[in-house]
């Protein structure tokens, strides 16, 4: 039996056992999809898709966006002054 992939949005959500539903869609391996795009081809409300962030050392941290929402850019909001 194969070992399930996870993403680590998936390991969060499962650490704080928060029921969810993995949702797969076509992609090529190493390509990323945004998130209005995984809504279309998911068939699912924009707003109820979110994007995994992921942001480097010194303190490896993830966030869950909400596709609809836009992301501030501000190094500062993101803890990199």
């Amino acid at each position: 039996m194969a070992k399930e992939a996870k993403t680590n949005a998936m390991r969060m959500l499962e650490r704080a056992k928060v029921n969810y539903t993995a949702h797969e869609y076509p992609h090529e391996e190493g390509q990323a999809v945004d998130g209005a795009n995984v809504a279309r081809l998911t068939g699912q409300d924009p707003a109820r898709v979110f994007k995994t962030l992921l942001w480097p050392p010194p303190a490896t941290t993830t966030a869950l966006v909400p596709t609809k929402r836009p992301l501030p850019w501000s190094p500062s909001f993101w803890g990199m002054s």
